[in-house]
């Protein structure tokens, strides 16, 4: 990240690169994912091997672009609004739930920045923005309506947790993975310092199997689906600190960019925060600090934001060699 960083702060880096960027490969993607699904059937398209990875960095498209339709003034913003309902079209059709959560506290961070910062105000008196805005919300509502597929995965999921909880049943998808959260947590807690480490894994969950305090059904299993708990399985509260250390000093930096009064300072800031806030959703479900592909994106991404942010709080904010 640092290499980055260091680059953005010296020479600048306009916002609209990273926007239009996103918001054409987000377009891009939705024409090969809706030609996989409708054309080739499948069930769960999602270009990249695994759906969860690239659903993981559409949404994390999408964050980036809500950012930029709310905070940016440039005649370009209907673009990133067609990119940002690509990057949720993307999303709805890899079938991945655990990706859409970060929804959920998405919208809770938008209600407090538009209360705390009177950003709301602000927004409603730009009449092309809400309207742009009702638009997205009719196409995005009529998207996720029409995503059946999507609406029975979320029923499936539902009905799995209870019969993991009532039944005990550990062989499907989501129980699965409450029970390998299960034997991750026991395994923290009995090593707290360091760990188990990543070596003994499936030794130490073999033998949680064979003393009957795991159901065998996880022996199958090769990761936590959990970056909070890989770590404090692998490396103990410190891995655990760690990890949370890495979402949260980024956070902190951005939350800090949100009193700026240049668009693309708050641009950088609040699409700072929304990826923040996606990856550290995406890591109770998934293991986006350990997948390639996500990981790589967040570090990018993160880099530019905060670059472009110290960038314009230096007394050469005014020149863009980018």
């Amino acid at each position: 990240m640092i290499p980055l960083i260091l680059g953005v702060m010296r020479y600048g880096l306009r916002p609209r690169f990273i926007c239009v960027g996103l918001a054409v490969g987000m377009l891009a993607a939705a024409l090969v994912v809706g030609w996989q699904y409708h054309v080739l059937e499948m069930v769960r398209p999602g270009i990249h091997y695994n759906p969860i990875l690239f659903s993981e960095v559409a949404m994390s498209a999408f964050g980036v672009l809500l950012a930029a339709c709310l905070t940016i003034r440039d005649r370009l913003v209907p673009l990133y609004l067609a990119g940002l309902l690509a990057a949720l079209y993307c999303v709805i059709l890899s079938g991945t739930r655990g990706t859409l959560l970060a929804i959920v506290p998405m919208i809770i961070f938008l209600l407090w920045w538009g209360w705390r910062f009177g950003a709301m105000g602000k927004f409603l008196l730009s009449r092309r923005r809400v309207l742009l805005f009702s638009i997205f919300l009719l196409l995005s509502g009529t998207v996720l309506l029409s995503a059946g597929h999507f609406v029975d995965r979320v029923e499936l999921a539902i009905e799995q947790t209870i019969d993991y909880y009532e039944k005990g049943d550990a062989s499907t998808p989501i129980g699965l993975r409450l029970e390998v959260w299960q034997a991750a947590w026991l395994a923290g807690n009995e090593h707290p310092v360091l760990g188990i480490g990543e070596i003994n894994r499936q030794s130490y969950i073999t033998h949680k199997i064979t003393s009957g305090e795991l159901k065998s059904d996880i022996a199958i299993m090769r990761n936590t689906h959990n970056d909070y708990l890989y770590a404090f399985q692998s490396r103990g509260v410190p891995g655990l600190l760690l990890i949370l250390l890495i979402y949260s000093l980024p956070m902190l930096i951005f939350i800090r960019g949100l009193t700026a009064v240049k668009d693309e300072q708050l641009f950088a800031s609040l699409g700072g925060v929304l990826l923040t806030i996606e990856y550290a959703t995406y890591s109770l479900t998934s293991m986006p600090m350990y997948d390639g592909l996500p990981l790589v994106f967040y570090i990018v991404i993160t880099s530019l934001c905060i670059g472009i942010i110290k960038h314009l709080q230096s007394p050469n904010s005014a020149d863009y060699s980018c």
